[in-house]
């Protein structure tokens, strides 16, 4: 590339000069034709003036002298606007090729200047891209992170859960086993009472209230037994959960206040737990609502129900958000 740009220089150089050359070549040839006429004509006078020629042949000698002067000033004048157009055209041929080659260069800079420039822009746009998919993966991943977070910590609750229901199942069976035999005992107890002929003659009223607080036991522990073995089974509904809910503000109003009605208070509200959770795994949103609803009616403030609320809502937003965001049939 060097080389040739040399060259290229060179032979820029030699035609800027050839004009130049030339012009000093055509000086230098008029000044030979008029000093070659010149001595012709002083070797025409000498020799007129040593030979003596008629007046009539030296007139026409000088005449035709003078028109062969003439004739040549015309052809050296002829060659010299010839050469003074050729030098022109060359100057202009010269500025022409140097407008073209500046232009040539210019083109050539502002190609260069755009192809940096566009280069400069796409590391930019690729930095920016990289930056951002780099930014949704870095996202991506926290979100697979979290969920996964989530949703081993649910499965932690929930076999914790599990573990607390089973345990706490296997309790209120033994204790309901207990209480039906207490009741049963406590039955089989009554009519001995009653056979007895001194305490058929002492019905007071201490007897009477001792009875009715037996049998309202009875009521009791039978009411209890009935709700916990219908929180117990497998099949949860919200019909079991209602009818559990009657056999609880009965207990409460036989009761007024009894430890035993307060913690079936509790279990009805786990059971509403656990049958939310079932009927979101089952992908039953609206099923599930409608059971939190009815579990926060009893208490607005239970942590579990409200937490799995929160989470159903999420789902039921995204699921509407997608409805909305589909194209409609027929619409194109």
């Amino acid at each position: 590339m060097k080389i040739d740009d040399e060259v290229a220089d060179g032979k820029f150089r030699l035609e800027r000069a050839l004009p130049v050359l030339l012009i000093i070549a055509i000086i230098v040839l008029s000044f030979m034709i008029l000093y070659k006429l010149l001595g012709d004509t002083n070797k025409k006078d000498s020799t007129n003036t040593v030979e003596m020629h008629s007046p009539v042949s030296e007139t026409e000698q000088s005449i035709a002298s003078r028109k062969k002067d003439t004739e040549v000033l015309k052809e050296i004048k002829t060659k010299e606007e010839s050469n003074n157009l050729k030098t022109e055209a060359l100057a202009n041929q010269e500025g022409a090729e140097e407008a073209k080659l500046i232009a040539k260069q210019e083109e050539v800079e502002e190609s260069k200047h755009i192809t940096r420039q566009e280069e400069t822009e796409e590391a930019i746009r690729m930095a920016r891209q990289e930056e951002a998919e780099e930014a949704n993966r870095m996202a991506r991943q926290e979100e697979a992170e979290e969920a996964k977070r989530i949703a081993r910590q649910e499965e932690a609750e929930e076999a914790e859960e599990a573990k607390r229901i089973a345990r706490q199942k296997e309790a209120e069976e033994a204790k309901r086993i207990a209480n039906q035999r207490d009741l049963e005992r406590k039955q089989q107890s009554i009519p001995k009472e009653a056979a007895q002929p001194e305490k058929k003659e002492r019905l007071d009223s201490e007897w009477v209230a001792k009875n009715w607080e037996k049998a309202r036991e009875v009521e009791v522990v039978a009411l209890l037994s009935e709700a916990e073995s219908q929180l117990l089974t497998k099949d949860l509904s919200v019909s079991i959960l209602n009818t559990a809910m009657g056999k609880y503000r009965s207990l409460e109003r036989i009761t007024g206040g009894d430890s035993r009605v307060s913690e079936l208070y509790r279990k009805i509200l786990d059971s509403h737990v656990t049958l939310a959770r079932q009927q979101e795994k089952a992908e039953q949103l609206s099923d599930a609502m409608i059971t939190i609803d009815n579990g926060l009616a009893l208490n607005g403030h239970h942590r579990k129900l409200l937490k799995i609320k929160k989470k159903i809502t999420k789902k039921l937003t995204k699921i509407e958000n997608l409805g909305q965001s589909a194209p409609l049939i027929g619409t194109f």
